[in-house]
């Protein structure tokens, strides 16, 4: 298994709390916009122009567009009594018993930067090559695509 940008968080860290709430209504006001735009925001670097024409690709209707308030944090606790918080803590309970390989692709950002220690807890993440980039991006697989390829590579390699 591999698990990039992963988001277990129980909604109590204040910084993650103001990031994602401001994502959200950023979202939630521009749904009708182009969604490379929200993404672009999310990443640290600037989308090609035919990265962009990909994501602004026609959506058939308007609830195809979604999945990017849930990117966006809908889906992400807020705080501790956020709908989704419990849940997120009773993944965070069965992950732990995770016993088959799993590598974690995660970055400093808040909802990722406490990964490299919360991997260790996990069985199956024993010696796998896991990948922590020092950058404040929630979509490591944007902008930093080479490596995140080579390690989900060198990963499956070795299963």
């Amino acid at each position: 298994m591999v698990a990039i940008c992963p988001t277990f968080h129980d909604g109590t860290n204040e910084s993650l709390s103001s990031n994602f709430e401001l994502n959200y209504l950023v979202a939630l006001s521009n749904i009708d916009s182009e969604i490379s735009q929200f993404i672009e925001f999310q990443t640290i670097r600037q989308l090609s122009e035919e990265e962009k024409n990909a994501y602004n690709a026609p959506f058939a209707e308007r609830w195809f567009k979604d999945g990017v308030l849930a990117i966006s944090g809908s889906l992400e606790p807020t705080s501790e009594d956020h709908p989704s918080a419990l849940n997120q803590r009773e993944y965070w309970e069965k992950f732990r018993d995770w016993e088959k390989p799993l590598v974690v692709i995660s970055t400093t950002h808040p909802v990722q930067s406490d990964w490299p220690v919360k991997y260790r807890q996990i069985p199956g993440a024993a010696g796998q090559p896991h990948l922590h980039f020092t950058a404040e991006t929630p979509l490591p697989e944007m902008d930093f695509a080479d490596e995140v390829l080579n390690t989900i590579t060198d990963f499956l390699d070795g299963l």
